[in-house]
């Protein structure tokens, strides 16, 4: 019995502790004295003495026994638990007295069973470490030939590594280490040989049934006609090659089996090979259609013999169809090795020749419809240019002879149509200076003819949309066509709105042209944003509508003084939605409501003039330019002759100025730009240009006193004047935004 610790304090404690007093009473005995003593037999008392000792001896031998049992139960109970209870690594590195210590059960640790039984489970645990780690590094690799060669690859593996766990390992009971690794090794190779078998046989299985389909593949492929030798030696070989590939598993031989009849059956679409195959002889004196039911390809067979026909058909009709005439086609049908291919193509002839003739009646019939269309293109070339000539020249019959249109359906007559006319106004706008007047007329003459305005239109939508959409931090230079957009809004504000219905692109473009690229790319995302734009519009409704009610704007008679306007009237119109365009550019910027407005105010009274009520574009007034006419000028002369034919109006209805209404539309149906005065009398318009025009007659006086500002008498001026209060604080306004804005710049509008 193990000397502990333990043992000896229990020991001690009971030979110190005091025992029963009725115990000890109980064990003196009276001796019998007298008569009654006897000697006794000496030898009969070391027989019982001897008697006693083995008596005693078995007694602890018993005790020995009962306690190595106790304590290899308790081993066997507890330490599994508490081994199992660690990490991998502290039960490999752990000393065993340690992790026995870790259990708080006393006397554990001295337990011979319970070290040793620590060691035995480390061994099988680095055993089933290197079986694992083995699992791995053979999935990496081919799959060895032999099972030998697997077995002693394993045990190459097992001895390169053991010694690796084992170094770090403080082993208490070496054969119990031995006992638990090497035990675990026997059954961990029977293991390794298990999966080699396993995965052997599935790669045999798998080259077995590769072979098969491989043969069969190779020798059915696009195959459709078969001699008898070629099918009966196809069936034999197809038999030998089942018979030496037999599979143990019934299952896999039947996938193998119906892999082969469906390529067959696909491949060939011969039902007769099929049924040759049922009766061949594998796997000894069997028949293969003893394993598999060879009639239920029949279908498969028959379908696939079809798709070939058809598509055999479709190749040659293909074939057939190339020729391009009788000799091309004969050459293709008897070029056909194959008789039942020659045969096919033959049906075709008749219908290929109907064919050829077809399409040679098309490409004539095509020939002469192109020469008769390039000849209407050019007669329509001349005539749309002959045309645009006409119309900005203020003529009403063209070179050719043919009366100026009125609307686009009247230009298809002539073989124009409206890709034509964009192209033209395209090229007709690149090759005009906005800055001369006359070309400025004859593009007003032109865009807002009524058979042109829609083609016009389309032109600087397209040229403003590709121009902004090109704009960005990197590119900020404009494209040509851009900056035709530009030049002419700082030309003719009025104009380029009136042709770009957008408010979106109107406002990009005014944007670049009025405060530059780097302004409009801050704004951009606003002004493409719909949601974004409504809420501006919603921020700015009510600001924008006093802002328009409240303004005054340059009077035509001075170019000084300022007077208010009816905003409410039609001819106004174009006047709010540019305003409305400006205060959402401003606010878009950042500028509060307020300052938005003053800008939008101070923009708009650099572009306008008014004239009894109406706004009038100064670009409108520039037309009078006759070649160095100043701004001022071109004011005067365009106001003397307006103001003379209001004045006239006056004088033959007999009404006051003030009950006139003088409106100014761009674009009138006879595609002229008019001014009207209307009152309960009538109403009277006037043309800006043409033999009646303001601006002719206008250029005319001017070029009569060479240049001369006309200086209209107090008597004739007509125009109305607001309270001087609202004219100075306008004044004002506009000479403290002009420094704050723009610089002192100023643009022609």
């Amino acid at each position: 019995m193990a000397n502990t610790n333990t043992s000896n304090a229990v020991g001690t404690a009971r030979q110190f502790t005091p025992q029963p007093q009725s115990t000890y009473q109980r064990q003196l005995i009276t001796p019998r004295l007298g008569n009654t003593i006897r000697s006794r037999d000496v030898q009969s008392a070391g027989a019982q003495l001897a008697e006693s000792l083995g008596v005693l001896q078995n007694a602890v031998e018993k005790y020995r026994q009962d306690y190595d049992t106790r304590q290899k139960d308790i081993a066997d109970k507890v330490v599994p638990i508490l081994y199992g209870k660690e990490d991998h690594d502290t039960r490999l590195t752990v000393d065993s007295v340690a992790l026995l210590n870790k259990a708080g059960i006393g006397g554990l640790q001295d337990n011979p069973y319970a070290l040793a039984l620590i060691d035995q489970l480390r061994g099988q645990e680095v055993s089933s470490e290197i079986h694992k780690r083995y699992d791995a590094y053979a999935s990496q690799e081919r799959l060895k030939g032999t099972l030998e060669d697997e077995i002693k690859s394993y045990d190459d593996f097992y001895n390169e590594h053991v010694q690796d766990y084992l170094s770090n390992l403080n082993v208490n009971n070496k054969y119990a280490m031995d006992n638990g690794l090497y035990e675990s090794r026997v059954v961990n190779t029977g293991k390794v040989a298990s999966k080699f078998i396993t995965e052997k046989e599935e790669e045999m299985s798998i080259n077995r049934s590769e072979a098969i389909s491989s043969f069969v593949s190779e020798n059915t492929r696009n195959r459709w006609k078969w001699s008898e030798d070629e099918e009966n030696s196809f069936v034999s070989q197809v038999g030998n090659l089942l018979t030496t590939t037999q599979e143990r598993d019934p299952t896999k031989n039947y996938q193998i089996l119906d892999n082969m009849m469906k390529t067959i059956a696909t491949n060939t679409g011969n039902y007769n090979i099929l049924s040759k195959l049922k009766e061949a002889v594998v796997y000894g004196n069997q028949r293969l259609g003893d394993f598999i039911d060879i009639d239920k390809y029949k279908d498969l067979a028959n379908e696939s013999n079809k798709a070939h026909w058809m598509q055999r058909t479709r190749d040659i009709y293909d074939k057939v169809s190339t020729a391009k005439d009788k000799r091309s086609l004969y050459e293709i049908v008897d070029g056909f090795d194959d008789d039942e291919d020659r045969q096919i193509a033959s049906g075709f002839v008749s219908g290929q020749l109907s064919s050829i003739e077809a399409e040679d009646r098309q490409r004539r019939a095509i020939e002469l419809a192109s020469a008769k269309a390039m000849a209407k293109a050019a007669v329509g070339n001349i005539n749309l240019k002959a045309q645009l000539s006409a119309i900005m020249n203020g003529q009403t019959t063209d070179a050719m002879g043919n009366g100026v249109v009125t609307t686009a359906s009247q230009l298809k007559s002539l073989g124009i149509d409206e890709n034509d006319m964009i192209l033209a106004i395209d090229s007709t706008i690149e090759s005009l200076n906005f800055d001369d007047p006359n070309a400025m007329s004859q593009l007003m003459r032109l865009s807002y003819h009524p058979a042109y305005k829609g083609a016009f239109s389309k032109v600087l939508q397209y040229d403003a949309t590709a121009g902004l959409n090109s704009l960005t931090i990197d590119n900020q230079e404009l494209t040509p066509s851009l900056k035709r957009c530009v030049d002419l809004y700082l030309r003719s504000p009025s104009l380029f709105n009136d042709m770009v219905s957008d408010s979106s692109l109107q406002a990009g473009v005014m944007c670049v042209a009025t405060q530059g690229v780097p302004t409009y790319l801050q704004v951009k995302d606003v002004l493409g944003d719909k949601s974004k734009l409504e809420q501006i519009d919603k921020d700015m409704k009510d600001a924008v509508q006093d802002g328009v009610s409240g303004m005054s704007l340059p009077s035509l008679a001075d170019g000084s003084s300022y007077e208010g306007f009816s905003y409410t009237e039609p001819n106004s119109l174009a006047f709010n939605d540019t305003y409305k365009n400006y205060a959402r550019i401003y606010r878009a910027e950042g500028f509060s409501v307020d300052e938005a407005i003053r800008q939008t105010n101070y923009r708009l009274s650099s572009e306008y003039y008014a004239f009894n009520g109406c706004p009038i574009p100064k670009s409108v007034a520039r037309l009078c330019d006759i070649g160095g006419t100043d701004e001022d000028t071109c004011r005067s002369a365009f106001y003397w002759v307006l103001g003379s034919k209001l004045k006239n109006y006056c004088e033959s209805a007999g009404v006051d100025s003030s009950v006139v209404t003088v409106s100014y539309r761009s674009n009138n149906a006879n595609g002229q730009s008019i001014v009207s005065f209307s009152s309960s009398a009538g109403i009277v318009s006037y043309p800006l240009m043409g033999d009646n025009g303001i601006i002719t007659e206008a250029r005319a006086n001017l070029e009569q006193s060479g240049n001369q500002t006309y200086e209209i008498p107090a008597s004739e001026k007509l125009a109305k004047e607001e309270d001087n209060t609202a004219r100075d604080n306008a004044i004002q306004t506009k000479e403290d935004e002009r420094s704050y804005v723009y610089g002192g710049n100023h643009f022609w509008m």
